[in-house]
């Protein structure tokens, strides 16, 4: 079937196609390999996360280009399809749908599989469920605890010595500040200005 342009009559598009399909299609054949069951399991993720991704990419910048084109100039035509750039959204916004049926049905059989290897994707409600506050004399007890390491690692710098028991001060300090803001040890402060003197 020959397919002619309404803005230029003479030209037969019947033999070119629109990149923005011809790049869906690939990024399908990503979404493909993820399903191909001979893949490993935490390759099919990956696969799963490259489609997202480059979907994302496609959104913000081709999509994004033909929205801006569709308000600046409406009756433009493409050169390799003849569509304007509504008719070219409108393409993309017919296929999308599709797509992300597949990549959710395919996390869904990933995750799953995933699952049965101890490997799971959990809600925040999940992570949190089994989760309790330690006692406010044990976090004052390690931050005493902790205050005294960071003093003991700035004197060892300070006296141009190894810091005692091969500690790195850097995470001893962040922890100092955790466990001082944690406790509340000055209830008035925030994170950054939590006070780390030794």
């Amino acid at each position: 079937m020959t397919v002619l342009s309404q803005s230029h009559p003479n030209r037969d598009y019947s033999y070119t196609q629109s990149r923005e399909l011809s790049w869906l299609r690939f990024n399908r054949r990503v979404l493909e390999e993820a399903g191909d069951e001979s893949v490993p399991l935490l390759e099919r993720l990956k696969f799963i996360s490259i489609f997202t991704r480059n979907l994302d990419e496609f959104f913000m910048v081709r999509v994004g280009n033909l929205f801006d084109l569709s308000l600046v100039s409406p009756e433009e035509t493409d050169n390799k399809t003849g569509l304007t750039p509504a008719g070219q959204l409108s393409e993309i916004y017919s296929v999308i749908p599709g797509l992300i049926e597949i990549k959710d049905r395919l996390y869904a059989d990933v995750a799953a599989l995933l699952r049965r290897e101890g490997i799971c994707d959990l809600a925040m409600e999940e992570l949190t469920a089994a989760a309790k506050l330690r006692p406010r004399a044990e976090l004052l007890d390690q931050a005493d605890l902790i205050y005294r390491l960071h003093w003991a690692c700035v004197d060892a710098r300070v006296m141009n010595m190894p810091a005692p028991q091969a500690l790195e001060e850097g995470v001893v300090m962040e922890r100092h500040r955790a466990l001082f803001w944690l406790a509340g040890v000055d209830e008035m402060c925030g994170w950054d200005d939590v006070d780390l003197s030794t």
